[in-house]
């Protein structure tokens, strides 16, 4: 767009006054002379001073706030974090307990745009030595330190609760949490000390750098398996451990439970690259390095319609093809 179209549009958006944005309206001819007044004289209405619309929307705000407190609706809430965490506990206990996080140097891969910090700092406080967040694609400025409020505040009122590793005394976390520093903190990266959150990671400077690599829902994106398995080999140190959850579901679709794999059936790309599970594990031998493909959610049988499947998906199993969530645990 040319400047002054960009212009035109943030004063009719976000105009000086109400007599100015009806003239840009007007300008734009998306009114008219008559159809301006009209609007003038309802705007003028009492009901519309700020008074009253605070009054208006004070109510809806409370109820909002609540409904998103109950459903946990936020992208950023701290215990989405903390549940991912448990998931990749689940896969291999052992490195998530005290010992095993003790000294350890982690890397999140893929740590999110919306609140890319927070699995950092749970792990850091919880006993990791350091911990770097990846996110190629960049955060968002405007959720990524409300985020960090959120969890923050969360860990000051129940320490318990974000103690999975299972410390003696939960009120441990709390002093790790004193020892960050929030201030070093700009567009390309974010460094809390020993957290670090940056866009760019070069897998080769990184050799036998980390004891745990960990992601979730990112290998569905990467182009090629090979690759990124034999980046998280060559990051990782002897004896350390990549959990990887993968969602192998039509990033389409809103409620991908009701039709999680449209692709099927129209080879239409979703933002994925559309590889299978058995394309994981083939990635993985490959390597020869020891792997399992654990904790796999499968969709329903007659949720694949195996008459109608485009060539892209017919040398598939049914077992593959119904697989809608997988994790991959890599062992160096």
């Amino acid at each position: 767009m040319k400047p002054n179209v960009l212009r035109a549009l943030s004063e009719v958006f976000y105009p000086i006054s109400r007599e100015s944005g009806i003239k840009q309206l007007i300008d734009l001819g998306i009114l008219n002379k008559e159809t301006a007044g009209c609007l003038a004289e309802f705007l003028s209405d009492g009901m519309y001073s700020y008074r009253k619309m605070y009054e208006m929307l004070a109510p809806v705000k409370v109820r909002l706030d609540e409904w998103m407190r109950v459903a946990d609706y936020s992208k950023f809430r701290p215990t989405q974090s903390l549940a991912s965490i448990k998931r990749y506990a689940q896969a291999s206990p052992s490195y998530f307990s005290v010992d095993g996080l003790r000294g350890s140097h982690v890397l999140d891969f893929g740590a999110g745009q919306y609140s890319p910090l927070s699995i950092a700092i749970l792990l850091y406080i919880n006993g990791a030595e350091t911990v770097t967040a990846f996110e190629p694609a960049g955060w968002f400025p405007d959720t990524t330190p409300v985020s960090i409020r959120e969890l923050i505040s969360d860990i000051h009122v129940q320490p318990d609760t974000y103690n999975f590793a299972g410390h003696n005394d939960a009120r441990l976390l709390k002093r790790r949490l004193a020892e960050l520093s929030f201030e070093a903190i700009n567009q390309d990266e974010i460094n809390l000390g020993p957290i670090r959150l940056c866009k760019h990671l070069d897998f080769q400077s990184y050799a036998s750098s980390f004891d745990m690599i960990l992601s979730t829902s990112v290998f569905e994106h990467v182009s090629s398996f090979d690759n990124e398995i034999q980046n998280h080999l060559t990051s990782l140190r002897p004896g350390g451990i990549s959990i990887n959850r993968v969602d192998f579901t039509d990033h389409r679709q809103w409620k991908p439970e009701l039709v999680p794999f449209g692709f099927y059936r129209d080879g239409v790309p979703c933002g994925c690259n559309l590889l299978r599970v058995s394309d994981l594990a083939d990635a993985a031998k490959k390597t020869g390095a020891m792997f399992e493909i654990k904790d796999c959610v499968l969709a329903d049988s007659n949720t694949i319609d195996e008459e109608h499947l485009v060539d892209r998906f017919r040398g598939y199993t049914l077992t593959t093809l119904r697989t809608m969530a997988a994790t991959l645990v890599l062992a160096k």
